[in-house]
């Protein structure tokens, strides 16, 4: 799974092509991820898998993170906004260790719903 990093566009590298404001950033139930866990087929299909319940918490911290780094950012506080940038990164990969819990308990399990014919 590749997974979309957001570092530029917070860090400010590239400023004109990624101007992004803490405003900016959808909620986590908004995101396409959110939305699928809390909407979609992900609830629906995958809840009971492995991992699902999982992704929840550091969903909510990349979000969270992702907003305290743009705001220390536009304070001009660079060192907070790297920890916030490092946190929103280490939150993303327990997201991917989650997904991927999530697809190797999938391959063996009977729990996926069934799409209708």
């Amino acid at each position: 799974m590749k997974r979309r990093s957001r570092f530029g566009e917070i860090t400010g590298h590239d400023a004109a092509k990624y101007a992004i404001s803490p405003e900016q950033v959808v909620l986590h139930t908004q995101c396409r991820l959110g939305k699928w866990y809390y909407e979609g087929e992900g609830q629906a299909c995958f809840s009971r898998l492995d991992g699902y319940r999982d992704i929840e918490s550091p969903h909510v911290d990349v979000h969270r993170a992702g907003i305290e780094a743009l705001r220390a950012r536009q304070q001009g506080d660079m060192d907070s906004m790297l920890r916030h940038v490092e946190a929103m990164e280490r939150a993303s990969f327990q997201v991917q260790e989650n997904l991927q819990r999530m697809a190797d308990a999938s391959s063996t399990s009977d729990v996926l719903c069934q799409s209708s014919p």
